[in-house]
């Protein structure tokens, strides 16, 4: 018989508190670091677990361009992850929609070799440019 556990809800002091402890931050001082805790996201929006409202301007610059939550998204990573949750870049698969892309990709762009690579950020993104 499956039993859930179900996590007690954290506080932002102990969110905070926790990641302080645990995570180091990127482009920081890491003693004068405050980060906002987040407990949920919708559209343009996160919520700290005590119900403040912040409009997210750094996500959209970043990553979710789309806004948080959007279901499309979210149904597309649940299609991609159901009959293969990671592929490594070694690892060439038929459920990757990336070998699709990069066919329309190379019709529709000019390039010496019709050939991409995707990159988890953009600074991997510049220096694989730079490389190629």
């Amino acid at each position: 018989m499956a039993t859930e556990t179900r996590l007690k809800t954290m506080t932002g002091e102990e969110i905070v508190a926790l990641s302080k402890k645990h995570t180091l931050f990127e482009w920081s001082a890491q003693s004068k670091v405050d980060p906002i805790p987040v407990a949920r996201a919708k559209g343009i929006y996160f919520w700290t677990p005590e119900g403040k409202r912040f409009i997210d301007f750094n996500s959209q610059l970043m990553c979710v361009n789309i806004g948080h939550g959007d279901e499309r998204v979210i149904d597309a990573i649940h299609e991609q992850a159901k009959p293969l949750a990671h592929a490594n870049p070694f690892m060439a698969t038929e459920h990757s929609r990336s070998s699709r892309m990069s066919d329309r990709r190379a019709r529709h762009c000019s390039s010496k070799k019709g050939r991409r690579t995707y990159r988890s950020d953009r600074c991997q993104s510049r220096r694989s440019a730079s490389i190629g």
